[in-house]
């Protein structure tokens, strides 16, 4: 699993995640649907590195 410099992984309390929504997603959410993101990364509170992200297949199968 990748982890920052400082060891943060996509485990850790100190990984937040990134992600953004298209604008056809952005309007499902407006309505109260469910929409899957266009990307997802993670990043570290520490030190503010960006460490890891999902791919595609992992963002079809992530559970939010």
């Amino acid at each position: 699993m990748k982890q920052c410099k400082c060891g943060t992984t996509r485990n850790s309390p100190d990984a937040v995640p990134v992600f953004e929504y298209s604008i056809g997603g952005m309007i499902k959410l407006l309505f109260g649907l469910t929409a899957i993101p266009t990307y997802y990364k993670f990043q570290c509170k520490k030190c503010g590195e960006f460490f890891d992200e999902l791919n595609e297949t992992e963002l079809k199968n992530f559970r939010y």
